[in-house]
């Protein structure tokens, strides 16, 4: 996983097409941009959607060249050859490790050596930034005054059956199909009608 932030033409964080956070990785163009739009026209955009490419296609690149390395590894050249941002101490909340260089992901001879545990797994992360406000996950007793009833014990309550159930969907369908049939006969009838009666006019 890769969280991308997107910078502008000036190698800053984008005002309107980025955002902050302890989750950014890496930061890459976000504006402006150009899209495809129909017709075979393009156009310009801007927005992450379009920096969260660049970097994936960074990826597929990095991949190509060197084969033989896992996806974490891929990773791992990515982030750790982008160009650095501010201090230079710890992981910028705007840019994350830094600015994308596709070139050094790629080519690059200098690439830090590989370290597993220098990098989160995804259940760690959603277990250090994504915790509730409470780890108890003890169900606690109904109180005897709420008024609620539990069903009996080991015992699912019953619930109503999809097969039981009418709604919308049981009839909308064939009125659907009917208004369409009759709406074509109608069409075709006063076609039919217009045509017999140009053909006696001449």
């Amino acid at each position: 996983m890769l969280t991308v932030a997107g910078v502008n033409e000036d190698r800053e964080i984008s005002e309107d097409a980025s955002a902050q956070g302890i989750a950014v990785d890496i930061a890459a163009p976000s504006e402006p941009l150009v899209g495809a739009v129909p017709d075979g026209l393009n156009t310009q955009w801007m927005g992450t959607s379009g920096a969260a490419p660049i970097v994936a296609g960074a990826a597929a690149l990095v991949w190509s060249a060197h084969p033989d390395l896992s996806a974490e590894e891929v990773k791992h050249r990515l982030l750790s050859t982008a160009d650095g941002v501010g201090d230079g101490n710890g992981v910028d909340p705007e840019f994350g490790q830094g600015i994308l260089n596709v070139a050094q992901a790629v080519a690059g001879d200098d690439v830090p050596e590989f370290d597993p545990s220098a990098y989160e797994t995804l259940e760690e992360w959603i277990r250090v930034h994504r915790r509730g406000e409470s780890d108890n996950t003890e169900h606690a007793d109904i109180p005897s005054d709420a008024g609620v009833s539990p069903g009996p014990e080991g015992d699912p309550r019953d619930r109503p059956q999809a097969s039981d159930a009418r709604g919308t969907q049981d009839w909308a369908g064939p009125v659907v199909v009917g208004v369409a049939a009759l709406l074509v006969i109608s069409v075709v009838s006063v076609a039919a009608v217009h045509l017999t009666s140009r053909r006696r006019r001449s």
